[in-house]
């Protein structure tokens, strides 16, 4: 016989089996999601969130006062949020599998409040955390991942120093690669690109960016190049000229902006 207050084996037995029939999993405490959860609808603290999108950037491997870490940026037909993963394990566990271009799958990550907003072009109030316990896995490729979330500002309108905007031009002019010796010895390139509105602006690529540039384009003849996430320095309003420190680049990208302004090119030479 069951003690007074305590239910009775068939009457929680019957709770149970309800619970079982209308989330189809064991736990009355916690619900699995099964469904991929759209990259807008994410919100800090989701448990469970199996997530799908296409990487459409990753910074290298930086090393920082609290130990090596990396960022990476997702997107679908929602939206786009930052990853982010810290220390050597994550590292090696994680990112080569998260590849610019590739669609992948995530589970088992957290949600947590996305993290200086203020210098990031991802405006996602949450970003998305690395553990050992994830799952990074990448998928089959669809027509509805798309490639890019940019929105392109004309370069005269490049003005407002601190602002975060998106670029395209034509490669006028490469500068050599300086080294810059700090505390940390880092190098930088110097482009100047060209829109079809005949106004210039200087793209400063940093470190790996800024090595490997000239190679990507050694073989191309007027390289357009894309930038997203471009920070306008604070010397644009004080010189009259544009100075911009890029983040991600795409070279001749194939977007309806691109082909548009290799017509003006044609047109123009």
């Amino acid at each position: 016989m069951a003690t007074p207050g305590t239910p009775s084996p068939k009457k929680y037995q019957s709770k149970l089996s309800l619970h079982r029939e209308r989330t189809g999993i064991d736990s009355p405490k916690k619900k699995l999601l099964t469904e991929f959860v759209k990259i807008a609808d994410l919100t800090v603290g989701l448990q469970n969130a199996k997530i799908k999108g296409r990487v459409i950037s990753r910074t290298q491997q930086i090393h920082t006062a609290h130990g090596v870490m990396f960022s990476a940026v997702i997107m679908d037909s929602t939206s786009c949020i930052r990853i982010v993963g810290w220390g050597t394990t994550l590292c090696d566990l994680y990112y080569n599998k998260l590849k610019v271009g590739k669609v992948v799958t995530l589970d088992s990550v957290g949600i947590k409040i996305a993290a200086q907003r203020s210098y990031s072009w991802v405006d996602h109030l949450s970003q998305i955390t690395l553990n050992k316990l994830s799952l990074v896995d990448e998928s089959e490729d669809s027509a509805d991942m798309p490639r890019h979330n940019l929105t392109f500002t004309k370069l005269e309108k490049c003005v407002d120093s601190g602002k975060v905007v998106d670029v395209i031009g034509v490669v006028y002019e490469i500068g050599e690669v300086i080294t810059i010796k700090t505390a940390k010895q880092s190098c930088k390139r110097e482009i100047t690109i060209l829109d079809q509105w005949n106004k210039m602006a200087t793209i400063t690529m940093w470190n790996e960016t800024a090595e490997k540039f000239i190679i990507d384009i050694s073989s191309l003849d007027n390289a357009i190049v894309a930038f997203g996430g471009v920070k306008v320095s604070a010397f644009a309003r004080d010189s009259g000229e544009i100075f911009l420190d890029s983040f991600d680049d795409s070279i001749n990208p194939d977007i309806p902006d691109e082909r548009e302004l290799r017509e003006w090119l044609k047109d123009n030479q």
